[in-house]
């Protein structure tokens, strides 16, 4: 794993030492607490070149790149970005095909995939 940001080592320690739970095959994640109903905070790594099917959100999405690239829309985000989507905004998302890619994703309402695999994977996956 890439070196974490200090408030993320402070708050969960070492994250090599994390249980990551796997959420697809590509994806683990670890849950972490959050105090508004409805809303998912997790830590996730994604396997180079994964890609999240299109899908919708009822509610606001932030994404902060710890390490790694995530493209979508033509855009790539790298360590520090903080991709930001509103209800309405459709998208595509893909792991950049060199380093797995960790993110801080914080969901305020439900994801909503938008393909039978994006329904399937939601499924499996529970996210």
């Amino acid at each position: 794993l890439a070196p974490m940001p200090g408030p993320l080592v402070r708050s969960l320690g070492d994250v090599r030492e994390l249980r990551w739970r796997r959420l697809l095959p590509g994806v683990r994640a670890v849950d972490l607490p959050t105090r508004t109903a409805g809303s998912t905070a997790r830590l996730v790594r994604f396997r180079p070149g994964f890609v999240i099917p299109l899908h919708d959100h009822e509610a606001p999405e932030y994404t902060l790149i710890v390490s790694g690239t995530l493209h979508e829309a033509g855009e790539t985000a790298s360590r520090g970005d903080l991709v930001a989507r509103e209800p309405g905004d459709q998208h595509v998302q893909t792991i950049g095909a060199e380093d797995e890619c960790v993110a801080l994703v914080v969901h305020e309402g439900p994801l909503v995939p938008l393909t039978f695999l994006g329904r399937l994977l939601k499924r499996l996956g529970g996210v």
